[in-house]
């Protein structure tokens, strides 16, 4: 409620008014109206904001009624157009009137007249009595007089000069006081030019332009200083030359105190300035640097000040320059190096720091007549340093030169004592000698010099422990620098430059040590995110180990951050398109390769069907339409994805290839989904929920093709659309849940994966600059735990949980031993190995070449683990091993691939004979086989051999294609058949070259007449080898010999006829004819 508006101390009711309101509360309104004879002026119009007590808007009141009435009110001002001059002023009156024409005579009206070409405003006075106003005039201003402050004279003679008879040319224009030309006047009586030379004046001719400008023209016959001399309107010009000669000129040097008066030149207003540069040091310019001058024109500063000057240094003199050394007054010891420090400076002390004056410096050090060598060296800055080494103690004197001078000091005499001081050690009575590096002595004349504390360097001459300090590697330690206290070595992950600098983190690691003493490193977990020094985080990185991805930037699948790509939100769309298209897609797939399903479940099987398709061998199930080994592809692919994922320092090239097969895991790290989602929250959401959504498309999609299918004649005949809807979700949860078992279960659990950091704290694996158990976290806790119901637990329960306990131990393991890769790739490779195990032993696939094909993708996961573990460890003596298993790694993902695609071609070509003749019986059940192989293991140790030969016989009647889907080691080895000398036939079978044990077997060899002298149309049907006969095992054989006659005793065939002998098998069902000559 904005309450009462005629009460609020900003607003009330104004004199003759009155207010009208519909309400105080919010959106009402308040008008106010004048009385009769009264002008409303402002706003009238008020509304009750949402501010509560005094909110009327606008704020404050601008409304009030004025008595004055515009249209009635009599102004007495000047004609319109009436032209005044330059500088003049101009007044008006004014009588108020109300509407009715009478006299306002309250005085509180405001009346005013603006300038806008000037931005003047002139407020009306009252008189007392009647009242003003004043309407928009026009007025004229006109130039005043001419004035030569106002005037102009220029001329290329005035600065650049002239020749004796050559004219000179002035132009004037001629202005008033305030600079406008008078352009309509001719003043040219009022202008007067007087050029001189000295006393002489020259004629001078002048000429009207026109628009206030004149022409001033004269010729010098003579050269010489000439003064010319402007008049306008008696008065010179500004600009004109002053010739009174009583001007003061002054030119003040304020750095030295020094003030230079001009004199005048008698002519032309010229004055002449000498300042005087060569004075004493004291009252003269003569240190060296910048400097400024001030010009004075009658003790007011020009315009041209300050004037600058440079001061550079004289030449170098011995007086002064400067020498020193604390050798020169506390004297030195054998054998330590006396050094000096010398200045080099001009005679007024300015250090020649510009010039190289180590040629003028001489300085000869004497132990009687003795020389000893100099070093001379230039430390810049005008110092040098000259230094020697007495090796005797006694008296010596130095002498020192500059610039061929000696230094008034020089020369000078020091005592050079045998006393060794700290630094040194005493090797004789005189003779001292210096501390080698990481030594030192405290002492004078030590006897020896002491060697710094373990792991500590010291310079050459230390005169104390203090100098003692850390080597590279090694640091002080929390206790800091100590006598007798050496150096620890640098903490793991810390870089130590040696001396008193604390360890700095290096590349990989973060500074976590309570009060960043640099005590305690902690290896970064993000690849990249730290750069080590102290500028912790590489760009892209920040917070804690710079686990937080800064702004603009996202988490991409091996955990770096990544500047957000341009159009990013496009990614996410085509992600949710993805989903859309492929939610369709399984529709379609149900449609088109179902229909026989549906069938029994359009004759109320459903239920039935439904079971044997997911719990049975029947037909139903091992009669795909699509390559099983697809599915075995989309899963041996998310689980290199997810191996690609874990922390065993993958090589970037092997990481990147692996990191290619989380698309198919649905990382939303790939769709760069941090920098289209607002937080972390929403990703996780996303990551959990999108199976619902995907359901609700497959669900919509259906309903959508079913009630339009009786517009399309080929939709209409397909009995798959009598199946229930529910029925349809049911085998699209079937059909996806398997292949997304992997994606949702890692999703779903990285809310749980949480690692304790070095600052206490629990953070997100999947998001280290998350914090677990934080009010953000559980407020995900419930979505967490509804996730790990539906997905992790509820899939195997209604799937069943054999098919997916291996993928679910794939997950559990590279999120739950993230950093505990020794755990996490021994667990993985036992999981691989037991299942590789259990399935050689149990086979669960229907057909044989998916348990193959199971086995194949086992070894070779196992062998990419093995390569990581490897990587892990990064043990390889030299970068060729290193790149051979690179190589290596690389080839075995190439290879699962290669066996993926073969087999995916096999099972196509199956499909496709299948498509061609989809009523073909299978020609062999593969439980035949597995019945086949397990009788050839047994079959030798039963007691009934006739069930046996019953057996084996169905076995030979099996068509070729039906025995070699068989793929059982069948041959009976070699059977020979020979003649013997007595023209009997001879026959054997030989088993030793068999590599399995050999099953119960009947050879037949039969003999028939291929010449022509046994006649045509004879032959034997007496088996040579009567049936059965067993070869027991390997290296067995059998043989028989028969006679080769009609059965009365006379022989059929000699040695000279072609016989053709015919062996039969069961095994193998090989017919081999043999020609026996």
């Amino acid at each position: 409620n904005c309450g009462d508006i005629s009460t609020d101390p900003d607003f009330g009711i104004p004199t003759a008014s009155q207010v009208l309101c519909t309400g105080s509360t919010y959106n009402s309104s308040c008008t106010y109206t004048c009385n009769t004879g009264f002008l409303a002026v402002g706003t009238s119009t008020y509304t009750c904001g949402p501010g509560g007590l005094g909110d009327w808007q606008p704020h404050p009141l601008s409304f009030f009624c004025s008595a004055t009435d515009v249209t009635q009110t009599l102004v007495d001002a000047p004609p319109l157009g009436t032209v005044y001059q330059a500088g003049e002023s101009f007044s008006i009156g004014v009588v108020a009137r109300n509407s009715l024409g009478s006299v306002v005579d309250t005085g509180d009206d405001l009346m005013e007249v603006t300038l806008p070409d000037f931005g003047i405003v002139a407020v009306g006075s009252y008189a007392g009595y009647g009242a003003c106003h004043l309407a928009p005039l026009t007025y004229v201003v006109v130039p005043a007089a001419a004035a030569a402050a106002g005037s102009e004279v220029s001329g290329s003679a005035l600065t650049e000069g002239s020749f004796s008879g050559a004219t000179v040319t002035l132009t004037i224009v001629v202005r008033d006081l305030y600079g406008n030309a008078r352009v309509s006047s001719d003043d040219a009586g009022l202008i007067e030019v007087v050029p001189k030379r000295g006393a002489l004046s020259l004629p001078v001719s002048l000429g009207n332009l026109g628009s206030a400008e004149y022409m001033a023209s004269f010729t010098p016959v003579e050269g010489g200083l000439y003064t010319i001399s402007v008049v306008v309107n008696g008065l010179a010009p500004l600009g004109s030359v002053v010739d009174t000669g009583d001007d003061l000129m002054e030119v003040t040097l304020p750095d030295f105190g020094i003030v230079a008066v001009g004199s005048y030149a008698g002519y032309g207003g010229i004055y002449n300035i000498s300042v005087d540069m060569t004075g004493a040091a004291d009252t003269a310019p003569a240190l060296a640097g910048t400097y400024q001058a001030t010009m004075l024109v009658n003790k007011r500063e020009h315009a041209i000040s300050p004037l600058t000057y440079v001061v550079v240094p004289a030449a170098a003199a011995a007086a002064g320059s400067e020498v020193s050394g604390s050798a020169l007054t506390e004297g030195s010891f054998s054998g330590a190096t006396v050094t000096l420090t010398i200045v080099v400076r001009d005679l007024y002390g300015n250090a020649r720091v510009s010039s190289d004056d180590a040629g003028l410096i001489e300085v000869v050090p004497k132990r009687g007549a003795l020389s000893l060598p100099v070093s001379l060296g230039n430390l810049g800055s005008a110092e040098y340093m000259a230094s020697f080494t007495p090796v005797e103690g006694g008296l010596y004197t130095i002498s020192v030169v500059v610039n061929g001078l000696p230094h008034p000091s020089s020369p000078w005499v020091i005592v050079v004592s045998a006393i060794c001081p700290p630094g040194f050690q005493s090797v004789d009575e005189s003779t001292c000698a210096e501390c080698p590096e990481n030594t030192f002595s405290e002492v004078i004349n030590a006897g020896r010099c002491e060697l710094c504390p373990e792991n500590m360097r010291s310079p050459s001459i230390s005169p104390s422990w203090a100098n003692c300090t850390c080597a590279p590697n090694f640091w002080l330690g929390l206790e800091g620098h100590r006598r007798n206290a050496g150096c620890v070595a640098c903490p793991r992950g810390g870089e130590c430059r040696g001396g008193l600098a604390p360890p700095v983190a290096a590349k990989g690691f973060f500074d976590v040590s309570p009060n960043g003493d640099g005590s305690q490193f902690e290896q970064c977990r993000r690849p990249g995110a730290c750069a080590g020094g102290f500028q912790q985080c590489a760009a892209g990185f920040e917070g804690f180990m710079c686990n937080t991805c800064s702004a603009n930037h996202y988490s991409d699948g091996s955990g770096a951050c990544r500047k957000c790509p341009p159009g990013s939100s496009g990614l996410m769309i085509a992600f949710v398109l993805a989903i859309v298209v492929t939610a369709i897609g399984v529709v379609v797939f149900m449609l088109l390769t179902y229909a026989g399903e549906a069938t029994a479940i359009a004759d109320g099987q459903g239920a039935l069907v439904t079971a044997e398709m997911r719990y049975t061998r029947g037909s139903y199930s091992h009669r795909r339409r699509v390559p099983h080994s697809l599915s075995q592809a989309i899963v041996f692919f998310q689980i290199l994805g997810v191996i690609a994922k874990s922390s065993l320092q993958w090589p970037s090239r092997v990481q990147e290839t692996l990191l290619i097969f989380n698309v198919i895991n649905l990382d939303l790290d790939i769709f760069a989904s941090e920098c289209s989602l607002s937080s972390f929250e929403a990703k996780y959401a996303l990551s959990t929920l999108y199976p619902l959504f995907f359901l609700l498309i497959s669900t919509l999609a259906w309903i959508l093709i079913k009630s339009v299918r009786y517009s399309f004649a080929r939709l209409r005949t397909l009995p798959a659309f009598d199946a229930p809807t529910l029925i349809v979700l049911e085998r699209t949860v079937i059909i996806v849940a398997p292949l997304l078992y992997i994606p949702l279960s890692r999703s779903s659990l990285i809310l749980f994966d949480c690692s304790r950091l070095a600052d206490g704290n629990y953070y997100l694996d999947a998001d280290l600059g998350r914090r677990c158990f934080d009010a953000a976290w559980l407020r995900l806790l419930p979505l967490g735990l509804i996730a790990v119901c539906i997905y992790v637990i509820g899939i195997p329960l209604y799937i069943g949980l054999p098919l997916l306990f291996k993928r679910l131990v794939v997950v559990g393991a590279s999120l739950f031993f993230s950093e505990a890769q020794i755990w996490q790739v021994s667990a993985l490779l036992a999981l691989f190995t037991t299942a590789t195990v259990l399935h050689s032993q149990h086979e669960p696939y229907y057909e044989p070449l998916y348990n193959k094909l199971e086995l194949r993708l086992n070894v070779c996961a196992m062998i990419v683990l093995g390569f990581g573990f490897a990587f892990y460890a990064d043990r390889f003596p030299n970068e060729v091993s290193r790149y051979i298993f690179i190589i290596g790694c690389i080839a075995v993902v190439v290879t699962a691939v290669a066996i993926l695609a073969w087999t995916f071609l096999v099972e196509l070509r199956a499909l496709f004979k299948l498509h061609k003749n989809p009523d073909a019986e299978f020609d062999l059940d593969v439980r035949q086989i597995i019945f086949w192989r397990e009788l050839e293991k047994n079959a030798p140790d039963w007691v009934n051999k006739s069930l046996v030969e019953h057996i084996l016989t169905y076995r030979g009647e099996l068509n070729e294609d039906q025995r070699s889907m068989l793929k059982l080691d069948e041959s009976v080895a070699s059977v020979s058949i020979g003649i013997d000398d007595s023209l009997n036939l001879v026959a054997s079978a030989d088993a030793s070259s068999r590599n399995s044990v050999v099953i119960p077997a009947s050879v037949d060899i039969y003999a028939t007449d291929a010449g022509n002298d046994a006649g045509a149309g004879v032959g034997l049907t007496d088996s040579l080898l009567s049936k059965p006969h067993t070869l027991a095992a390997p290296g067995s054989s059998l043989a028989a010999t028969a006679a080769l006659d009609d059965g009365d005793g006379i022989p059929l065939v000699s040695l000279n006829d072609d016989v053709v002998y015919t062996t039969h098998n069961v095994f193998d069902d090989l017919d081999a004819d043999i020609i026996v000559e």
